[in-house]
């Protein structure tokens, strides 16, 4: 067994990267076992999480590199692809889906080898609002699955909205949260990093039943 030594702060965003990879398996199992109230295209989105989880709890326990960066935040892109892809096939034509799909697809790709190239150069190539080019790319991702939602609210069921509301609500602070450095500690126990894997572990546990929920009501609601 090899033993290295963590900083507080290294060793709590390694320690919660553990809860990304958790709620991924559990969001998928649970999925599993609820069949066949959602549809596999959801399962997909589940599974991307469990896969996130690894790179992230790789790139915080094994040393902050470009290589490691671009596969934890690559893989994170892959989840909000995931994610916009089934929003496509639940709420939208045929016609547009395809439109909307090369969009989020090409989004995707170019924030992933924007990544590429900072790792080929060793360079980040600015920072916005405490976010680096990859990371907007994700955050555009956040904002247009919302954004998706809450246009097709007139879809969704009385019973699911409620939780619709607090999903956003789990973004903002996850948004703010995100925006602090990765070893910033406020207040001597506020691991502000940490803390957005812990929340956003407990969005996507949210996002789950909600999606439960609205599906259920769409299936069995009139029998």
């Amino acid at each position: 067994m090899t033993t290295i030594t963590l900083s507080a702060t290294e060793l709590a965003n390694t320690v919660t990267g553990f809860a990304t990879i958790f709620t991924g398996i559990f969001t998928y199992l649970f999925t599993v076992l609820t069949k066949p109230v959602q549809p596999n295209r959801w399962k997909l989105a589940y599974f991307t999480i469990f896969l996130t989880g690894i790179p992230t709890v790789w790139y915080h326990g094994f040393g902050e590199s470009y290589a490691l960066s671009l596969l934890d935040t690559g893989s994170n892109l892959f989840v909000g692809w995931a994610i916009l892809s089934a929003l496509l096939l639940d709420f939208y034509t045929k016609e547009k889906r395809k439109l909307f799909y090369w969009i989020i697809t090409v989004w995707n790709i170019t924030g992933t080898l924007t990544m590429v190239y900072e790792m080929m150069v060793h360079h980040r190539l600015f920072r916005l609002f405490g976010f680096f080019p990859g990371e907007l790319f994700l955050v555009v991702d956040a904002f247009a699955i919302l954004i998706f939602f809450f246009l097709n609210a007139d879809k969704i069921s009385f019973h699911a909205k409620p939780l619709l509301k607090v999903c956003a609500a789990v973004f903002a602070v996850g948004l703010l949260l995100a925006t602090a450095e990765g070893h910033k500690v406020g207040w001597n126990i506020l691991s502000f990093h940490a803390l957005w894997h812990i929340v956003g572990a407990f969005g996507f546990i949210t996002l789950w039943l909600f999606n439960f929920i609205r599906f259920y009501d769409m299936q069995y609601s009139n029998k």
